[in-house]
């Protein structure tokens, strides 16, 4: 397959979230278990705030940024340098961007300067790339698909589907004859995913990049049509912190996937829905906005209910148009997101709900199938509980 050469002065970007999971992740898989970088002590020692990030664990985004941004599927990454002119450290955001500097058509070959921000704006990483793009014959422009896909049923737009709840509503959506745009930050992930349904193409979108959210839709848009139905499930990691101790960054992490990626899929999606006669957003939100809220989790609790808002105000506002917005919100489910909850804890959430058991994954996806579907077309605006009664009123 081949990628388009692009524009000298094009540019793409990627966002890293640094959590101690990725550097515990980045340092399992390479070795390198420096204390500056898996303990906070030692690293204070040092002069420093904290624990500081591999440099590593965020610049080998750039990877990402080449093969599935610019240029996209089917460059190969021939070099790279790279100059580290600051620390990094958990609870930073680190946006990459790269711009085309240099175009060599005769040679299939561009050089990217990269650059590497934080939330504040200031440079942590700069380099340079050289891509060379792989050569197809001539006439053939088109990526490889992941499979023949056609629109056979309604279009659905699953953006977090390579989460555990995320996959549960692709599974019952395909069952129910859905076209599935399985939409993630990692390509190969998603093209990986779209193989396991009959019907499905796997797409690079990034709910915190408004330029990447806008390319994946306008793909959907072009290869399956516009999407009948818009799914956001995606969500960042539990802080485990009460709001005392949780940073400000923290909280705008959630506030951008949950709003900000919500408002990004709105813009890019809804007016080719209205042209093609209305849709459906659904947001996966959580009964932890319902009452008092759970202890340690001010910021995922803050962002889906600001979400939930956003939801309302859709429905409200463009239901003249076609559109409805619901939200589906389970209580405790058993996924990857609470694997860290004591198996104690678990027991006694089951044991205090009237149906005694903890949600599950293909509650959720029974419920979007539901709220999709025609038998609900005047539900809207509506929070759909997924509790076993945990949470009445």
């Amino acid at each position: 397959m081949t990628a388009d050469l692009p524009q000298v002065g094009t540019t793409a970007s990627i966002t890293v979230d640094i959590t101690a999971a990725l550097i515990d992740r980045f340092a399992e898989a390479v070795g390198d278990d420096n204390p500056i970088h898996m303990d906070d002590t030692a690293a204070r020692a040092l002069g420093f705030s904290g624990r500081v990030a591999h440099g590593m664990s965020y610049a080998s985004f750039v990877s990402t940024l080449i093969g599935t941004r610019l240029p996209g599927p089917g460059a190969l990454w021939a070099s790279q340098t790279y100059r580290f002119t600051d620390t990094v450290h958990i609870g930073d955001r680190v946006t990459i961007e790269g711009r085309v500097t240099e175009i060599a058509p005769s040679r299939n070959t561009l050089h990217l300067q990269i650059e590497a921000k934080n939330q504040r704006g200031k440079p942590v990483m700069e380099g340079e790339s050289v891509v060379v793009l792989s050569r197809q014959p001539a006439g053939n422009t088109e990526t490889v698909k992941t499979g023949p896909v056609r629109k056979t049923g309604p279009v659905a737009l699953i953006a977090g589907a390579g989460g555990a709840i995320g996959r549960a509503i692709a599974a019952r959506l395909a069952k129910d004859g859905y076209t599935l745009a399985l939409c993630g930050r990692n390509l190969s992930a998603m093209e990986t995913l779209s193989r396991e349904f009959t019907n499905a193409r796997g797409i690079a979108l990034d709910l915190l990049d408004e330029s990447s959210v806008r390319a994946g839709v306008e793909q959907i848009i072009r290869q399956l049509g516009a999407p009948d139905l818009v799914v956001h499930c995606a969500t960042a990691g539990l802080p485990a912190a009460s709001p005392l101790e949780t940073n400000w960054e923290t909280f705008k992490q959630h506030f951008e996937i949950q709003v900000g990626g919500l408002h990004r899929l709105l813009v890019s999606t809804a007016p080719a829905m209205v042209s093609a006669g209305g849709g459906q957003f659904i947001l996966i939100g959580s009964t932890a906005t319902n009452g008092v809220p759970p202890k340690g989790m001010a910021a995922y609790t803050t962002g889906k209910a600001a979400a939930g808002a956003l939801t309302r105000s859709i429905a409200a506002e463009l239901g003249p148009k076609g559109i409805r917005a619901n939200i589906v919100s389970p209580h405790f489910i058993a996924s990857p997101l609470t694997a860290r909850v004591p198996d104690k804890a678990r027991k006694l959430v089951a044991a205090q709900t009237p149906l005694r058991r903890l949600a599950e994954i293909e509650d959720v996806g029974a419920a979007v199938a539901f709220l999709a579907g025609g038998e609900s077309r005047f539900i809207n605006g509506h929070d759909m509980v997924l509790d076993g009664g945990a949470t009445m009123p």
